[in-house]
């Protein structure tokens, strides 16, 4: 059986390819991504107020970090990963992606139960599995390859029990 519900438009943002949506709980709003629009966007339901900022390249994910002043992401930018200040626009880069596969660039990614960000290429000219999954841990070190040879890393998530 088919349940019904009905849904408003709440932010006409305007996006381009809008991902990676998530609820930041300190600061009570939804943050996400315009990938092909280079952009980070912010809702507060509260206010109904929208924020958007942006960014210096394209990003397919980020995640929020602790540890780190306000405002600062780590973001899965399309040449590699990097944080990234919002409101200094102080722009780390801790690593380098596929830089020899020009066609690629990161995707989707999400946190696992210990804090580490898990994130995946794209192959923008096909679908030949040429990119990759990677994590990292929340300082960023420890970047590491999980899975080798994906078209397309999407719908990463993982099980609150394991």
């Amino acid at each position: 059986m088919i349940s019904e519900f009905s849904a408003e438009l709440v932010v006409d943002a305007g996006n381009i390819l809008g991902e990676c949506v998530l609820w930041d709980s300190k600061l009570k709003c939804l943050n996400w991504v315009d990938i092909d629009g280079s952009k980070f966007l912010e809702y507060h339901p509260a206010t109904e107020e929208t924020s958007v900022w942006q960014l210096p390249e394209r990003a397919g994910s980020f995640c929020y970090c602790t540890g780190r002043s306000p405002r600062t992401y780590l973001f899965a930018f399309e040449r590699g990963l990097a944080f990234y200040n919002l409101e200094t626009h102080s722009f780390e880069r801790i690593q380098d992606f596929e830089h020899e596969l020009p066609a690629t660039r990161l995707n989707d990614g999400r946190v696992d139960r210990k804090g580490r960000f898990v994130v995946g290429g794209y192959n923008e000219a096909g679908n030949d599995p040429i990119s990759n999954v990677y994590r990292v841990n929340a300082d960023g070190t420890g970047v590491c390859l999980l899975i080798p040879h994906v078209a397309c890393a999407n719908s990463i998530c993982f099980s609150l029990d394991g």
